[in-house]
């Protein structure tokens, strides 16, 4: 019995020295590796101006998408969604011959190389080698998070895999575009080399204008702060802001946000033009809305959307599709040059109608309780608003008839995200599962985007 109790104890020494002994050569050979890569001549900015040119210079169509956050963990259901949102999307392009492909970022969830390459495999899938158009990509805060690499690492192997600088400036048609990869890990992060980059590369971009007016196409991940919609405060960059307010001619692109591209407000126009992408992956919204977690999932299965960009010698026009029905949104954006302050026309007062959503019918307000998972789950049902373009969002009051409860505000994000033929016209919201029972007054208001508010549906619930 000594002598098992004995060897068992050497066997686990050895066993222990042993994962040590690999763990110090792995941490030795990362090292190593991370080393060898910071000695090697590679920058992260492209030495020269690329030239490119479609159709004779004449016109160019180009597909932008961002946000696919590819990951090959299948035990993951959503991600399973990406990688065939991934899929759809790029056989829309295919479909509909572009000639450029650009991602503003997030092409992987974690950075890791894998993913990378699982991006490159369903890439391959839809294009073969000799017909493939032009991919250009740049990185998002996703494609940083591969903590095995420093953050210059993880750039050079994004250069490896996706064969494009973080850093580069593109000439397509004779217009400038300026692709930059900013480093948003961390809220609030600046540095200064990336944004002197952007700004020497932007009066570098001014020379070589043929006309006054001509835009300059600036695509980074996060969106400038404050201009469309989702780069409020966590999804907007001020740094990107205060370098482009000063340039009318930039048409700044962005992803990151995953905001729909439904909304109005997804392009801006104040001191500069700004457009969002959306996303691959699934649609966001602000984590106070009591759905935003159905949204998220319900999104990732139907509802991923990019653009289609027409390039020509005085304008780019801008469609929005969806790539699982190919359906494209009526209204086309389109930007006419020279651009300046005093011919823009998506700004946010001229767009805002000042039409306020309206309940139409008579119908009650309802409370219907459905067993989920052996709990009773309660949902509140009405008739949804009309408006000239849509409801965005509904806000749901709750008045305790018999005061044992203090009064309840809930806000509900409409499913205008999907599309005018896919809306409901009726809707089942979830009410919080802590409110206590007894008679409630419901007031619901309907809002657009702008703020404008209906005139309330009114009702009495037993709960």
């Amino acid at each position: 019995m000594l002598v098992f109790r004995k060897c068992h104890k050497i066997k686990k020494d050895y066993f222990l020295k042993y994962i040590k002994y690999l763990l110090f050569i792995s941490i030795f050979f990362q090292i190593s590796f991370e080393f060898y890569n910071s000695k090697q001549t590679f920058s992260l900015y492209s030495p020269k101006i690329t030239k490119i040119k479609i159709r004779g210079g004449k016109s160019a169509k180009i597909g932008i998408m961002s946000d696919l956050q590819i990951n090959k963990n299948i035990s993951i259901k959503s991600f399973n969604f990406y990688a065939y949102n991934t899929f759809r999307a790029l056989k829309v392009f295919k479909k509909n011959n572009v000639d450029i492909i650009i991602i503003a970022g997030d092409i992987t969830d974690d950075g890791e190389i894998i993913n990378y390459l699982y991006f490159k495999k369903i890439y391959h899938s839809i294009f073969e080698n000799n017909k493939t158009p032009i991919l250009i990509s740049i990185m998002g805060n996703h494609d940083y998070k591969d903590q095995k690499y420093s953050i210059f690492g993880n750039q050079r192997k994004f250069f490896n895999y996706m064969d494009s600088y973080p850093y580069s400036h593109y000439l397509i048609n004779n217009y400038n575009f300026l692709f930059w990869s900013y480093n948003s890990i961390k809220k609030g992060y600046s540095n200064k080399r990336e944004n002197h980059w952007l700004k020497s590369r932007i009066e570098i971009a001014k020379k070589n204008i043929n006309k006054v007016g001509d835009p300059i196409f600036v695509i980074s991940h996060m969106p400038p702060l404050k201009t469309v919609y989702g780069s409020e405060n966590i999804f907007g960059n001020q740094d990107l802001y205060d370098i482009l307010k000063n340039y009318p001619e930039v048409i700044s692109i962005t992803g990151h946000s995953h905001y729909s591209l439904r909304n109005i407000k997804s392009i801006y126009q104040g001191e500069f033009t700004a457009i969002n992408v959306q996303s691959i992956s699934y649609v966001e919204i602000d984590k106070s809305y009591s759905n935003y977690l159905d949204v998220h999932f319900e999104s990732s299965k139907n509802d991923s959307m990019g653009l289609i960009v027409y390039l020509n010698n005085n304008s780019v026009i801008f469609d929005r599709i969806k790539f699982s029905t190919e359906e494209i949104m009526e209204e086309r954006w389109n930007i006419k040059f020279p651009l300046n302050i005093s011919n823009f026309n998506y700004n946010f007062d001229k767009m805002n109608k000042k039409i306020k959503p309206v309940f139409v019918d008579k119908s009650k307000i309802e409370i219907k309780k459905i067993n989920i998972n052996n709990n009773d789950t309660i949902f509140i049902i009405f008739n949804a608003a009309l408006h000239k373009d849509y409801v965005y969002k509904y806000k749901i009051e709750l008045k305790s008839k018999d005061k044992k409860e203090n009064n309840r505000i809930y806000y509900y994000y409409s499913d205008y995200y999907k599309g005018k033929k896919s809306r409901q016209k009726i809707l089942k919201f979830e009410l919080p599962k802590d409110l206590n029972r007894g008679k409630y007054n419901v007031y619901i208001y309907a809002i657009d985007t702008f703020g404008n508010t209906s005139e309330p549906k009114k009702g009495i619930i037993y709960i």
